[in-house]
């Protein structure tokens, strides 16, 4: 069984290497099946350690902020979020990222 992440999907899951089973992440409500409703910047990324083979990112990366000051600490939410997709990916996982 292969699964893929789509972080920022929008309105649709892009699955780039035809992945069994297919989901999705985005900051807007979504009625899509298997998308959560999440913010990136401060959340952490809602599924289980080595949960995807594949994580996708189009467009979506450079809208992570390097810094902020959040609850009176200073985080790094890029790091952060590089880190959970480092957790949520099985050992030898994929991440595709591309950007404008």
């Amino acid at each position: 069984m292969t699964r893929t992440l789509d972080l920022g999907c929008g309105k649709f899951i892009r699955n780039p290497y035809e992945a069994q089973e297919e989901y999705g992440i985005d900051i807007a409500p979504s009625q899509i099946p298997n998308v959560k409703k999440s913010d990136l910047v401060i959340e952490p990324i809602p599924y289980p350690d080595n949960f995807f083979n594949y994580v996708t990112a189009y467009d979506f990366i450079e809208h992570i902020p390097r810094i902020i000051y959040f609850n009176g600490e200073r985080i790094s939410p890029f790091i952060n979020l590089m880190n959970e997709i480092w957790r949520v990916l099985t050992p030898h996982g994929i991440f595709i990222v591309t950007g404008k």
